[in-house]
C-alpha cells in the first residue's frame, strides 16, 4: 500500500509539473501573406495611414499623405476592391483623424471641414471644425456631420442647443452672440481672393477617436469628452472621461465600443484601460504598469474581438540574447572595433518579443500572443505593429517599404521559439622531429638518421544546442557534446629512411591514445523583472559528462613482445543555481563532483606480465559565490 501511495504521489507531481509548464505557453503567430507598399497606385499608400476592418475581414486603409488622401478597401486577401477619393462638390478629405466600420459595412471617417457661416458677407467668415464623413458599404458618399455645431476650444457646445442637428450650417446670428469665438480668428482669402476670417474650432492638431456601435451611433472622443451622435446626425449625449472613481485620464491613446455598447478608452500614460457604459457612466478599470500578465507598458491600441473580449497592444519589449559557440564574423557591421574587443569570440544572437494581451469583458486576463523577431532575420527588420482585426490577427508594416505582413495567432506543437545550433568540427595536426648527431660518421650525409618522431593528432567534435523560450520569461536550453580524438606517436631511434646493416632499433615502437567524451547539460532561466532598472532573474544548470580514455603501446620489432594497455573512465557531474536579489547583487550556489577510475597492464619484451595497476578516485566541491557591485 505504501508503494502504491508513493507511485500515486509521484504521478500527481508529474501531472502538476506538466500542467504548470503548459500554463506558461503563450500563443504565437504564423505568417499569412503580404500586401501594399509605397506608392500612389491602387493598393499602395503613404506612411500616414489608419487601418480598420469589417465583420468579413476586409481591410480599410485611410491614407492621410499629402496629395494622396483617400480611403481604400482591400479584400481579406489584400487585393483592391475600391477607392474613395475627394469629390469637391460633396466632400473633401482635409486631415483624416480616424476611421470606423459599421456592422453593415458603412464607412465612417472623422475629418476636418471648412464651412462658410451664413449671413456673414463683409468679411466672409469660415469655420474649420471636426466632422464625420459617412459612406455606404460600396463607398458611395451619404452625408457629412459636424461633431460640434459650434464650439470654443473644441470642447463645449452652445448652451442653447443641447441636442443639435450636426448637419445644419452655422449662422452669423448664432455666432454673434458668442464673441469669444473670434479670439482665435485668422486672416484668410475666400475662393474669390477677397479678405475673409478663418475660425478654427479649437486646436486643429488635437486627437480624435471614432467608433460605431451596432445601432450605428457614432462615438467621438475629443479632448477628454466623448460625444455620442445618432445615425441621423443628432448629438444624443456627451460625457467626460474624468469621473469619480476613474480619476484623471492622463493621455488617451485609443477608443473602442464592444458588442454590448460599453466604451473602452486606453490611458497610455497611466497604463490602464477604462470602461464606461452606454450612458457614459464609469464602470471599471483594469491594467497597471508592469511586464507581467495583465500588466501594461504604455498601451496604445485596443480592439474588440468577435467574442466580445478585448485585445490590447502595448509597447513592452522583451529582449533575449543567445550566446553561441560559432565564431564571430571577421567584420561585424553591428559592432564597433572597441566593442568587439570587449565581447567573447562567440556570436551573440538577439531576439525581440512583442506581446498582445487578451482580456475578458470584466477586465480579467485571458491569454497573450507573443511575436518573436530575430535581429538577424532580414524578413522581420523594420516591422511595426499597425493594426489588429476582430479575429486577433496582427498586421505589421515595414517602415521602409510600407509592405504590410499579416500574422495569425496559432498554437503549434513545435514553436518558432525553438532555436537550434549544430557545430561540427574536425581537426588534424601532424608534427615531426628529426635529429642527427653531428659527431657521427654519417653527419655529412644530412639524413638526420639518428632519431625520428612522427606524431599525428586528429579528432571530431559535435555540439548540438536546443534553446526553447516558453514565453518572454522562461527559457530552457539543452546542450549535447560528443568528442573523439586519437593521437598516434611513432618513435624511431634510427630513421627508416636511413637504416644501415644493423637494421632498426628494438625499442622503436608506436603509442596510440584515444578518447571519447560525452557531455550533456540542461539549463533554465526565469526572468522575474524585465524592468531594466530593477532587472532580476533566477537560473540554473545541471550537467553530466562521461569520458573514456585508452592507450596502447607496442614495438615494431616482431621479437619485442612488450605491450602496454591502459584504460580509464571519468564521470563528472554538477549543478548550479543563481538568484538575483537586485540589479547589482547575485548569489550563486554550485556543487560539482567527479568519479574516475583506471587500470593498466604492462608485458615485457618476453611477453611476461611485468606490472599491473588499478585506481579509483572521487571528489566533490561546493561553492557559494556572491557577485555584485558594492
Amino acid at each position: 500500500m505504501v508503494i502504491s501511495l508513493r507511485r500515486f504521489l509521484s504521478f500527481v507531481a508529474v501531472i502538476s509539473l506538466c500542467t504548470n509548464v503548459l500554463a506558461v505557453f503563450a500563443k504565437e503567430v504564423k505568417f499569412d501573406f503580404q500586401f501594399g507598399g509605397k506608392g500612389n497606385d491602387g493598393g499602395k499608400f503613404s506612411d500616414k495611414t489608419l487601418f480598420s476592418f469589417d465583420q468579413e475581414g476586409a481591410i480599410y486603409i485611410a491614407d492621410n499623405g499629402k496629395g494622396t488622401r483617400k480611403i481604400q478597401k482591400l479584400m481579406p486577401d489584400g487585393t483592391l476592391d475600391f477607392t474613395i477619393k475627394s469629390e469637391p462638390k460633396k466632400f473633401i478629405f482635409a486631415n483624416i483623424t480616424d476611421m470606423a466600420i459599421g456592422i453593415d459595412g458603412k464607412i465612417y471617417v472623422s475629418d476636418w471641414k471648412i464651412s462658410p457661416i451664413e449671413g456673414a458677407d463683409d468679411p466672409k467668415l469660415f469655420t474649420y471644425g471636426a466632422c464625420i464623413h459617412k459612406f455606404d458599404a460600396e463607398g458611395q458618399f451619404i452625408k457629412t456631420y459636424f461633431v460640434h455645431r459650434l464650439t470654443h476650444s473644441g470642447i463645449r457646445s452652445l448652451p442653447d442647443s443641447p441636442l443639435t442637428d450636426t448637419s445644419l450650417p452655422l449662422t452669423h446670428e448664432s455666432l454673434s452672440r458668442h464673441s469669444q469665438f473670434f479670439d482665435t480668428a485668422l486672416p484668410a482669402l475666400d475662393p474669390d481672393g477677397h479678405y475673409a476670417l478663418f475660425l478654427p474650432q479649437g486646436n486643429t492638431k488635437r486627437t480624435f477617436f471614432l467608433s460605431v456601435d451596432e445601432q450605428e451611433n457614432m462615438y467621438v472622443f475629443d479632448d477628454g469628452e466623448v460625444r455620442k451622435i445618432s445615425a441621423e446626425g443628432f448629438i444624443l449625449s456627451t460625457f467626460m472621461v474624468d469621473q469619480p472613481g476613474a480619476g484623471q485620464v492622463a493621455e488617451a491613446a485609443d477608443m473602442a465600443i464592444d458588442l454590448e455598447g460599453y466604451v473602452y478608452i486606453v490611458d497610455q500614460k497611466l497604463n490602464r484601460i477604462l470602461k464606461y457604459n452606454a450612458d457614459g457612466e464609469f464602470v471599471s478599470t483594469f491594467g497597471k504598469h508592469g511586464y507581467d500578465d495583465g500588466e501594461l507598458i504604455s498601451p496604445y491600441h485596443l480592439v474588440v474581438l468577435a467574442d466580445n473580449s478585448v485585445s490590447v497592444a502595448d509597447r513592452s519589449r522583451y529582449w533575449k540574447l543567445s550566446a553561441s559557440k560559432l565564431p564571430t564574423r571577421m567584420n561585424d557591421p553591428l559592432m564597433t572595433p572597441k566593442f568587439q574587443r570587449l565581447v567573447s569570440a562567440g556570436r551573440t544572437f538577439q531576439s525581440q518579443f512583442l506581446r498582445v494581451q487578451r482580456f475578458g469583458a470584466s477586465g480579467d486576463f485571458l491569454e497573450k500572443t507573443l511575436v518573436r523577431f530575430q535581429r538577424e532575420d532580414k524578413d522581420f527588420a523594420n516591422l511595426d505593429l499597425k493594426a489588429i482585426d476582430s479575429t486577433g490577427s496582427l498586421y505589421f508594416i515595414n517602415s521602409q517599404s510600407l509592405r504590410v505582413s499579416k500574422f495569425s495567432p496559432t498554437s503549434p506543437f513545435v514553436r518558432s521559439a525553438l532555436q537550434t545550433e549544430v557545430q561540427l568540427t574536425y581537426h588534424r595536426k601532424d608534427e615531426g622531429v628529426w635529429i642527427d648527431n653531428e659527431d657521427d660518421l654519417d653527419a655529412d650525409v644530412y639524413q638526420e638518421a639518428d632519431y625520428e618522431q612522427d606524431l599525428t593528432n586528429s579528432g571530431i567534435d559535435a555540439t548540438t544546442t536546443l534553446t526553447y523560450d516558453f514565453n518572454e520569461d522562461f527559457r530552457m536550453d539543452l546542450t549535447h557534446t560528443v568528442g573523439w580524438s586519437e593521437t598516434t606517436d611513432d618513435l624511431y631511434y634510427r630513421t627508416p629512411a636511413f637504416e644501415d646493416f644493423r637494421g632498426s632499433f628494438v625499442a622503436d615502437g608506436r603509442t596510440i591514445k584515444d578518447s571519447l567524451k560525452n557531455a550533456i547539460s540542461l539549463g533554465f532561466e526565469l526572468i522575474r523583472d524585465h524592468n531594466p532598472y530593477t532587472y532580476r532573474e533566477i537560473g540554473g544548470e545541471v550537467n553530466l559528462s562521461v569520458s573514456d580514455m585508452g592507450q596502447i603501446k607496442y614495438a615494431f620489432d616482431p621479437g619485442n613482445k612488450s605491450h602496454l594497455d591502459y584504460s580509464a573512465r571519468s564521470l563528472g557531474w554538477g549543478a548550479s543555481v543563481y538568484y538575483d536579489f537586485g540589479r547589482n547583487f547575485r548569489l550563486k550556489f554550485q556543487i560539482k563532483g567527479s568519479n574516475s577510475g583506471g587500470s593498466y597492464t604492462y608485458n615485457d619484451e618476453l611477453d611476461m606480465l611485468y606490472m599491473t595497476f588499478a585506481s579509483e578516485a572521487g571528489s566533490t566541491q561546493v561553492k557559494v559565490m556572491i557577485d555584485g557591485v558594492f
